[in-house]
């Protein structure tokens, strides 16, 4: 319908635009108002909530009308999602804490305190968040990471948590395992390359299975400056250990 200053006061212009109304609620035609010298606070009441584009520039403007009459999107094409989005995990955190974590999980090689630290500025670059984004994440991911001055480092708890959304093994899982031989086997090793050797598993999946122990309090550990890859040089069975594996069972 076309509206300018001399017909919007038509009666048969509102007949039509009654006419069109209805049309439009009943999901039988596509009702544009088009203004032409005419501007958007002459509408009625009825139409200002509506598209009504504007003959101003006609070659311009009537391409316009063509494409919104066919419903094709006045938005510009979406380029590619941020990498937070991409991701489909459900591991019970946003997408935006959840994009952070995956980031040290791929980062860390040995996964040890300190292992890596990234600037907050850098994470932001990495995952495509905000830096408010990555802000809220960090709140999320309080104890798992910490901010020093700018600067993120990741702790045991964030591995043992998110590695079995991004990695072939769950620290848990690898925890209990390891619980289990100690309590079970007494010929078990109880240092870490000799346990790694016996399950054929690197540092970087050993560790979190002995963070998950150790920060939960079911083994005694050892500890010392140097430990090299590991995160302790020595574990212990307790009384927790069998409580624990028992309570597995």
């Amino acid at each position: 319908m076309l509206l300018t200053p001399q017909s919007i006061n038509k009666p048969w212009v509102n007949q039509e635009m009654d006419a069109g109304l209805i049309r439009k609620i009943e999901e039988r035609a596509r009702f544009i108002p088009v203004r032409k010298d005419l501007a958007a606070s002459a509408l009625p009441p009825l139409l200002r909530g509506m598209l009504s584009p504007e003959l101003a520039n006609f070659d311009k403007d009537i391409r316009q009308l063509i494409a919104d009459i066919h419903g094709v999107s006045r938005k510009p094409p979406l380029g590619p999602a941020p990498a937070a989005a991409q991701r489909n995990v459900s591991s019970g955190y946003s997408p935006a804490a959840t994009a952070v974590a995956k980031l040290f999980v791929e980062r860390t090689e040995n996964a040890v305190h300190h292992d890596p630290m990234l600037p907050v500025e850098q994470v932001a670059e990495i995952t495509g968040l905000s830096e408010d984004d990555v802000a809220d994440a960090l709140y999320e991911l309080k104890g798992m990471i910490e901010d020093y001055h700018g600067t993120l480092i990741p702790q045991p708890e964030l591995l043992t948590t998110f590695d079995k959304h991004f990695k072939d093994w769950d620290p848990a899982a690898d925890a209990l395992c390891l619980a289990a031989d100690l309590l079970n086997d007494p010929a078990f090793p109880r240092e870490p390359h000799e346990i790694a050797a016996r399950y054929d598993w690197l540092p970087r999946r050993l560790n979190p299975a002995f963070s998950y122990l150790i920060s939960r309090k079911l083994v005694h550990c050892l500890t010392h400056l140097g430990m090299g890859p590991w995160v302790a040089v020595h574990l212990e069975k307790n009384d927790a250990t069998r409580r624990f594996v028992k309570s597995r069972q």
